[in-house]
């Protein structure tokens, strides 16, 4: 994480030139959850956050 400190800072430093960032990313197989795609399911849980009552 310090190296990725250190190119944050340096980033906005225009004069240096153009600049490349290779992030590799832990390659564990985590468990994948798709969202509901139940209409009705959504619409409640969207109005059930704004404060609303279901339908």
């Amino acid at each position: 994480m310090a190296e990725v400190e250190a190119f944050a800072k340096a980033i906005h430093d225009l004069s240096a030139g153009p600049r490349f960032a290779n992030v590799k990313i832990d390659s564990a197989n985590v468990e994948r959850i798709l969202p509901s795609r139940d209409g009705t399911y959504i619409v409640n849980r969207i109005r059930g956050e704004l404060g609303f009552q279901p339908i």
